[in-house]
């Protein structure tokens, strides 16, 4: 199913739908092939406040180069987290039940996938989605991560893979402190 992308993944930098690759400028709308976004949020609750901590978009060809730079073990460790913890083809037919919510990005995003914790009570959370042109694609995705999820993760893989996850946030966010943390605590994982 195809919505169109909610303002929710827009860039925060100008409120408007992602441009271009981070890795290869390609102008996402033009590509003719699905990309992925990645929006990290700090959920400040005494503000009502969900904050970017950092955002990109990804064509596949490139998400696809990256994936494949990781460890044979990391993305093994990877495939075996998520599928011994959820099956996201039960996950699509049960949203594709009713109609009105088959492209609701909220419903879709309500909770962290894995542990099931409503998103507004997460501290941090990063979520996931993938579209193509002007629309957002619902099926495995979208869904949201718990940092406490994306750290366990980070856990499994290897050094070689963390070392090209902090290669990446290094080459195109500069690794501030904040998000030379998220890497090292777990939150920036290609799946």
């Amino acid at each position: 199913m195809f919505g169109p992308i909610p303002k929710a993944m827009f860039s925060s930098d100008d409120d408007a739908p992602f441009e271009c690759c981070i890795m290869c400028q390609r102008v996402l709308k033009e590509i003719g092939e699905p990309y992925m976004i990645e929006k990290s949020f700090v959920n400040h609750k005494d503000l009502n406040l969900h904050e970017v901590k950092y955002e990109y978009a990804i064509c596949m060809a490139c998400a696809q180069k990256m994936h494949n730079q990781l460890s044979k073990d990391s993305r093994t460790a990877i495939e075996q987290f998520f599928s011994s913890r959820v099956d996201m083809q039960l996950r699509f037919l049960e949203f594709q039940q009713d109609e009105d919510l088959a492209t609701d990005y909220d419903v879709w995003t309500k909770t962290s996938l894995l542990t099931e914790e409503p998103r507004e009570e997460l501290e941090e959370y990063v979520v996931y989605a993938m579209c193509e042109g002007d629309q957002m694609i619902y099926a495995g995705y979208p869904f949201v991560l718990s940092i406490e999820t994306l750290e366990h993760l980070q856990s499994l893989l290897s050094k070689a893979t963390k070392d090209i996850l902090e290669g990446f946030m290094d080459d195109h966010f500069g690794l501030p402190p904040e998000i030379r943390r998220a890497i090292r605590d777990g939150e920036l994982i290609f799946i």
